[in-house]
């Protein structure tokens, strides 16, 4: 009745295994404010492309495994000064309890100018003709920007510009909202969903590994509430790590998830939070 056992370990500089499908990864949640427009003279036929742009980002990242996109898509990232715009950032981060803000601009929506047949007589009737024709059959390069701000600190993590040039029916109207079926159903709007994939995927994969943070809202003795719930990914029975700020290497204790709601949950410290040192403005890190 005596069993040799041999333990076979990989071991990984990584320490979080993001990429195989059991692993345990909680959502970062993800601030996506409207899209600045700054071609309007080349987008006027996009209705509402700010506020569109900005959900089709939305629906696409809430696809992914590992980050859950809030809209503050009513709310724009507009401060050209550093220090103002960090401080839009960290209270949107704030009102909001994202871990990252993510802003996007659309950068190019050009269409190919149509040159007049004639100035004056039938030619120029006929040209008109013509150019609502052509009007409708006309290469487009439509290209878009994202800038990703880290909530806590407000700065800049990265930068992300796609472009891609369309040939076909790339006109619109304005009787098409953008982000809509119908819109997504045209070729811009097409053009427009492969851009916002690629900006997702570009996003997800350094995100996903990173660590999930979120302020404490109580603490009473051994028990620690935080404003996260299932909608962050967490579920009862899983242990948070819980770290030092300024140091991750600098493990504090863990915490097990007791009551888990959809947008709140809790859960007991094994040691007391006073002993820890931790309270209310700290960050409780997975």
């Amino acid at each position: 009745d005596i069993y040799y056992v041999r333990i076979s370990a990989e071991v990984s500089d990584n320490p979080l295994n993001c990429g195989s499908p059991t692993a345990l990864v909680h959502n970062k949640r993800l601030g996506v404010t409207q899209f600045t427009n700054q071609v309007p003279s080349e987008s006027q036929d996009l209705r509402g492309v700010e506020q569109g742009l900005a959900l089709m980002m939305i629906r696409q990242i809430n696809q992914t495994r590992a980050l859950r996109a809030i809209d503050l898509s009513e709310y724009a990232i507009t401060d050209t000064h550093y220090s103002d715009r960090q401080e839009q950032v960290q209270q949107l981060a704030r009102q909001s309890g994202v871990q990252f803000i993510l802003a996007g601009a659309l950068a190019q929506a050009s269409r190919d100018a149509i040159g007049d047949l004639s100035e004056s007589g039938n030619m120029k009737n006929f040209s008109s003709l013509m150019g609502l024709v052509q009007e409708k059959a006309q290469n487009r390069h439509l290209e878009i920007e994202t800038i990703l701000y880290d909530g806590e600190s407000g700065d800049t993590i990265g930068q992300f510009s796609e472009g891609i040039s369309l040939l076909g029916e790339t006109y619109v109207g304005r009787n098409t909202r953008v982000g809509s079926h119908a819109f997504l159903s045209t070729e811009t709007g097409s053009g427009f969903q492969q851009l916002v994939r690629t900006q997702t995927r570009t996003l997800a994969d350094p995100l996903s590994c990173q660590p999930m943070t979120t302020s404490i809202s109580t603490i009473q003795d051994h028990l620690i509430t935080l404003p996260v719930g299932r909608n962050a990914g967490i579920h009862s029975g899983d242990r948070l790590i819980i770290v030092a700020r300024d140091n991750p290497l600098n493990i504090l204790g863990t915490l097990q998830m007791t009551q888990v709601s959809e947008t709140r949950s809790a859960g007991m410290t094994d040691i007391d939070a006073k002993t820890l040192g931790i309270h209310t403005d700290r960050k409780s890190t997975r």
